[in-house]
């Protein structure tokens, strides 16, 4: 499959998934389907980044909608641990809010997993 293909249908996934006819579970399955496996995740409120050793793909943030905002969110973690489940050493940087980063916040992160 060609790189404009591939960039289309994670796209088409994800917009699906902010539209709520998908489960944000499914949708970074098939996502990481699509790519060949997610290794990194980068998030804050305006970017959205999923990419792999082989291609980097940026979704649109445009919409900030709380409930969307909430939805790229979810897929953003589940992506980031999508990346750790797939052995990446350096699964990306989720900087979801002042309360909740990867980076300066890890609690935050983990009371957003449920931990």
């Amino acid at each position: 499959m060609n790189e404009d293909k591939i960039r289309m249908e994670a796209q088409s996934i994800y917009q699906t998934c902010l539209d709520e006819k998908i489960s944000p579970e499914y949708a970074i399955a098939e996502i990481d389907r699509y790519i060949g496996g997610i290794t990194a995740t980068f998030y804050t409120p305006q970017k959205f980044t999923i990419q792999n050793h082989k291609r980097r793909i940026s979704f649109n943030t445009q919409n900030q909608s709380k409930q969307k905002v909430r939805i790229r969110q979810q897929l953003a973690l589940l992506a980031y641990l999508t990346a750790q489940r797939n052995g990446s050493r350096l699964p990306g940087q989720l900087h979801i809010s002042k309360q909740a980063s990867t980076k300066d916040h890890t609690k935050g992160i983990e009371k957003l997993l449920g931990g």
